[in-house]
């Protein structure tokens, strides 16, 4: 007898290179909170209105740190200062990190009428890395 899994929940692989210094953003192609821009990096079959309920991602580059952090697709990557701790998470390479998001109630951003943490910004330390994922979404449509 198999494990039980709803319908709507699945599970999606993603990967591709983060340049130093440049965020690079993470989630569904079409979704209104990512930039639309050059730095824009799809999960395949995401839905824009599915909710991620957890990410995991490795850092399979040999030399270079990972820098990961959720959305919202505003701000920078902060590094700590003084009584204020970093806004990211370092992997090493040939680390991993599994994390899981808030809770869908809380991801929904009722001012901007949409889940703007459901993507991830990327970004390497101080060159090129490369890294594979996978991002578990809840998706509403998937009935």
């Amino acid at each position: 007898m198999g494990a039980l899994v709803p319908k709507n929940l699945r599970h999606l692989p993603f990967g591709g290179q983060s340049s130093q210094l440049t965020t690079h953003y993470i989630g569904a192609s079409g979704s209104s909170f990512l930039s639309g821009g050059a730095n824009d990096r799809y999960v395949p079959d995401m839905d824009s209105d599915a909710i991620v309920v957890a990410w995991e991602i490795l850092n399979t580059d040999t030399s270079f740190d990972l820098l990961v952090r959720f959305g919202p697709s505003s701000g920078t990557f902060t590094a700590a200062a003084g009584q204020t701790l970093n806004n990211y998470i370092t992997i090493k390479p040939g680390f991993s990190y599994n994390f899981p998001v808030f809770e869908p109630g809380q991801q929904v951003n009722d001012s901007k009428q949409g889940t703007d943490y459901s993507i991830l910004l990327i970004q390497g330390s101080a060159g090129d890395a490369t890294y594979v994922g996978m991002a578990t979404v809840w998706d509403p449509d998937d009935e």
